[in-house]
């Protein structure tokens, strides 16, 4: 991916790099290599002011800004917001849970997607699970509420 930038200045430039909101200085140099051997990184130079980002993944995201110096001064452009979008990944705390029947327990559940989730379910053996049909038993697993709440366990209908 290229984040462009072209700088036109009289004197001309004797120094143009990037900066990312919160990390400062994008360093280049030093920006490790792609799978295919290729530095992740390159550009953001006076031959070279565009940026250029290889494989681009969830890290590179952020707000980027070009800056150029001459002799007068210093001169930046406006800032270049890159959002790295990827399917959700979910995690959960745990993978087994036992508790006594009539406990209640919480099911946690972390998720992450770039665009914001538009669905989210749990299923239990198969079957999808609609917690706001049985608000006495269940509470949460939905997009604004990952986690799901089980309340009063039960030995018969909630194994799995």
């Amino acid at each position: 991916y290229v984040l462009t930038c072209t700088v036109s200045a009289t004197p001309a430039p004797t120094d143009v790099f990037w900066t990312r909101a919160g990390s400062g200085r994008v360093d280049t140099e030093n920006s490790g290599t792609t799978d295919q051997g290729l530095s992740k990184l390159s550009g953001g130079s006076v031959d070279s002011p565009s940026l250029v980002i290889r494989s681009v993944d969830r890290g590179d995201a952020g707000a980027y800004t070009c800056v150029a110096r001459n002799s007068i001064g210093t001169g930046s452009s406006p800032t270049v917001t890159l959002t790295v979008t990827y399917r959700p990944t979910l995690t959960v705390s745990r993978t087994n849970i036992l508790i006594e029947a009539g406990s209640s327990t919480l099911l946690s559940c972390a998720v992450s997607a770039v665009p914001a989730i538009n669905s989210l379910y749990w299923t239990k053996d198969g079957v999808r699970l609609v917690p706001s049909q049985n608000p006495t038993k269940y509470n949460g697993g939905s997009e604004s509420v990952p986690s799901l709440t089980i309340f009063n366990a039960d030995v018969t209908s909630d194994p799995g």
